[in-house]
């Protein structure tokens, strides 16, 4: 443990003393995202280029839900693997000035959980984006439906929900395939690559109906009504099994923050009066 603060300490001082003589030798500052740089340009340099088995299998994981979401602006591939190895770096660091005695066996454990904390926010941001389509593809195709039956065209529909229809992610999936058509591509193919971007399975099979309906020239207001009523209905599903789950959620927070202070309140000044010999 001291050989371990030493080193430390003397890392610390290094860094101190180089910055020192950069400042004296006219040394540009650092920018602002000097940290978030340096974690790119570590993995680039030093994890992709090797051909790492399971860092292979984890990229090709990870990379398309990260095209599904919407990432903040600077964020990529490279930057997201260097947050696994800040943040295990920040827990195993906690981990070892928590418990010195047991570094060997906290130091590990610590590093696995921190390394994991971006994966779990990346599933964590799926989860509200599919949360959100769920809530707004019942509108969508009601408002589509009406449109189609009105004796407009889907192009027509779906530009009717961009311009009427509440702000959020199905927007801008909606938006990327009229871009597409705008640029050559037919809405069969522009609903289809929709379709392959996204891993929401309501929104797949809303996509492939239309491009089945599309290339079968059957009419699609019908089969819209249908499954926007079918979306609306599983829309509610949801919402009853979140509200079923709401008091097992406060049970946690209950028993250990709420009860033993009420144990507190009540019984410690007995247990006090006990302590100093009795009543």
């Amino acid at each position: 443990m001291k050989l371990l603060i030493s080193m430390c300490l003397s890392i610390t001082a290094g860094c101190f003393v180089r910055g020192l003589t950069l400042c004296m030798e006219g040394g540009r500052r650092p920018s602002g995202d000097f940290l978030t740089a340096a974690l790119r340009r570590f993995v680039q340099d030093r994890l992709l280029p090797h051909n790492i088995p399971w860092l292979d299998r984890y990229v090709r994981h990870v990379t398309p839900m990260m095209q599904e979401i919407s990432l903040p602006g600077n964020m990529d591939l490279p930057l997201f693997l260097g947050l696994h190895l800040l943040t295990a770096s920040l827990v195993g660091a906690a981990a070892i000035y928590l418990f010195p005695d047991g570094i060997w066996v906290a130091l590990p454990v610590a590093a696995a959980i921190g390394g994991s904390v971006p994966y779990f926010w990346l599933l964590q941001q799926r989860s509200r984006l599919h949360t959100m389509l769920l809530k707004a593809i019942p509108e969508w195709l009601e408002l589509m439906s009406l449109v189609m039956e009105a004796g407009l065209d889907l192009s027509a529909g779906i530009q009717q929900y961009l311009q009427k229809g509440a702000p959020g992610p199905l927007q801008k999936m909606l938006g990327g395939v009229i871009k597409e058509t705008q640029l050559g591509r037919s809405r069969s193919e522009a609903l289809s690559s929709l379709a392959q971007k996204t891993s929401f399975g309501p929104l797949r099979d809303v996509c492939r109906s239309l491009v089945q309906g599309l290339s079968l020239g059957s009419s699609l207001a019908p089969l819209l009504r249908e499954q926007g009523a079918a979306l609306r209905t599983k829309r509610m599903q949801f919402a009853e099994k979140k509200a079923a789950e709401a008091p097992l959620k406060v049970l946690l927070p209950l028993f250990v923050f709420i009860v033993p202070t009420i144990f507190l309140v009540l019984f410690g000044p007995v247990a006090m009066l006990f302590y100093r010999g009795g009543f």
